[in-house]
């Protein structure tokens, strides 16, 4: 697709190289010892210049590259229009997702492919890194999409980054919503975005926040600041108020200093919050992560205790 050397980008087409001397062995050669990287079929680039990109960026070059491979009228969406937005979801990216029109849907390899009736519907345009423009849906519709189709923590996490880094407001998603009145999802979404607070900044809260919902638990408070006798206390990750309990994060991703130094935080803290008749819970990542629903488990006593 030799309409695409034009555009400054770090892209490689196998029809451009061909045109300008190089033979198929050299392709090949340069895709056997790694120096090139295969990003679509007949689309590299070079493996020094992709290892040098963020994951967001690798994966916006990905998207690029299969948007100029493709065909067929699309729109990139989701998560993949998140990371155009300048938003990036918990886990790291996978497949470019995109929309196309509903006569159009077909498999795309390394791709998730939706479907509408109206491609041009909250459809923009967005300047990449490298000076191309893709057509990606705006950022309300992007964050009803993915509360449409995903689970209440993905979505919690892609809406409260934007609320609370003031790049959308609940009227914009609402307008989107109004739109889309018959959309397969759209009741899910209206439900989980209605959960979503500019209040919580931290995408890992976010996550647990939204698990801790689908488990049952009552609607806890995130990322609290507690202060006793006017001196300041800390900032605690997860408190219910009405039963006085708190659950603090160990998130242990830090120097075995600092560890250190966060762990005797942590039991000060909990002293304090103890003599104020809280219950405290100290909780790892790795437990949240791998045995959830233990400590929802822990979670649940602690709120039954407190309300006996």
């Amino acid at each position: 697709m030799g309409a695409q050397s034009d555009i400054t980008t770090p892209l490689l087409w196998r029809s451009d190289l061909l045109a300008r001397g190089h033979s198929p062995d050299q392709i090949r050669w340069a895709l056997t010892s790694q120096r090139w990287l295969a990003l679509r079929r007949g689309v590299y680039v070079e493996r020094e210049t992709f290892t040098s990109l963020s994951a967001r960026e690798q994966h916006l070059l990905r998207a690029l590259a299969l948007h100029q491979s493709l065909n067929c009228d699309h729109v990139l969406s989701h998560h993949t229009a998140l990371a155009f937005h300048g938003l990036a979801p918990l886990h790291p990216l996978m497949d470019v997702t995109l929309t196309t029109h509903r006569d159009l849907r077909r498999h795309v390899v390394g791709a998730q492919v939706f479907t509408t009736r109206d491609l041009a519907l909250h459809r923009i345009d967005h300047m990449t890194l490298w000076g191309a423009s893709l057509p990606v849906t705006s950022l309300a519709r992007t964050i009803v999409d993915i509360a449409r189709t995903c689970d209440l923590p993905t979505t919690l996490v892609a809406a409260e980054s934007a609320l609370s880094r003031d790049l959308t407001q609940r009227r914009d998603w609402g307008d989107v919503l109004d739109q889309l009145p018959r959309w397969p999802g759209v009741n899910q979404a209206q439900r989980s975005l209605e959960l979503a607070t500019p209040h919580c900044a931290d995408p890992l809260l976010s996550w647990f926040r939204g698990l801790f919902l689908t488990l049952g638990l009552p609607n806890p408070l995130c990322g609290v600041s507690v202060s006793h006798q006017e001196h300041a206390v800390g900032t605690f990750d997860f408190v219910w108020p009405d039963q006085a309990v708190i659950v603090m994060l160990d998130r242990a991703d830090a120097t075995a200093d600092a560890q250190l130094q966060r762990l005797r935080d942590l039991r000060r803290q909990e002293d304090l919050m103890r003599m104020q008749g809280y219950i405290v819970l100290a909780v790892t990542t790795h437990e949240l992560l791998h045995q959830t629903r233990d400590v929802v488990a822990r979670i649940n006593s602690a709120l039954a205790r407190a309300a006996a």
